[in-house]
């Protein structure tokens, strides 16, 4: 809490190795849970997701090794681009079937 003494949490901002450790680590988690929760239903579907996933990537890593903005237009044209991101997700997602394997795995008892 702002004026706090009081401070709960990994201090990971304060360390930029932990910081990419920790998000790289709930991003890889999140694209392989993806991976095995969907299948691919065609070739969009299967290169878009690695794109997908790839294209985050360099934006990560451009927004925290790149050179700072140029001003405050260009982060609004940025944040604004970012829908753009949002449109390929849900498209991608419709090339995209669910795994039926790992559904039954996920349900309690599934492993029958």
């Amino acid at each position: 809490m702002p004026g706090s003494a009081i401070k709960v949490g990994l201090d990971a901002w304060s360390s930029l190795p932990l910081t990419l450790l920790l998000e790289c680590a709930v991003f890889g988690a999140g694209v392989a849970l993806y991976a095995r929760a969907t299948r691919p239903a065609d070739r969009f579907g299967r290169y878009g997701f690695r794109g997908l996933a790839a294209l985050l990537v360099a934006m990560y890593l451009g927004s925290i090794f790149g050179p700072p903005p140029p001003g405050a237009a260009a982060i609004a044209w940025a944040d604004q681009a970012q829908w753009l991101i949002v449109i390929y997700a849900y498209a991608l997602d419709r090339h995209r079937a669910a795994n039926p394997a790992a559904v039954r795995l996920a349900m309690p008892g599934g492993s029958n």
